[in-house]
């Protein structure tokens, strides 16, 4: 399962950190995963579920501290999306 981040600014974020970037396949398309030892969840775009043509689903709020301070709120998720590396 995976939350839906609205921002781009997940991506961003991912410089301010010492993470692994790997390249991974979801449904044909390329994804950059953000591995982070810290991070206690899953987090996808919703530009790239726009891609893939993937269906997010409504959740409960919850709210994201990205690692260069800002708060996002994601509110929706994508069950049992798989990917390839």
């Amino acid at each position: 399962m995976m939350s839906l981040v609205n921002s781009l600014c997940t991506m961003s974020a991912a410089d301010h950190v010492a993470c692994i970037k790997l390249k991974a396949l979801v449904q044909n398309k390329t994804m950059l995963l953000l591995v982070d030892s810290g991070s206690n969840h899953n987090f996808v775009s919703s530009k790239f579920l726009q891609l893939t043509g993937l269906q997010p689903i409504p959740a409960s709020p919850k709210q994201v501290k990205l690692p260069n301070g800002h708060v996002l709120l994601s509110t929706q998720m994508v069950p049992q999306l798989s990917w390839w590396c």
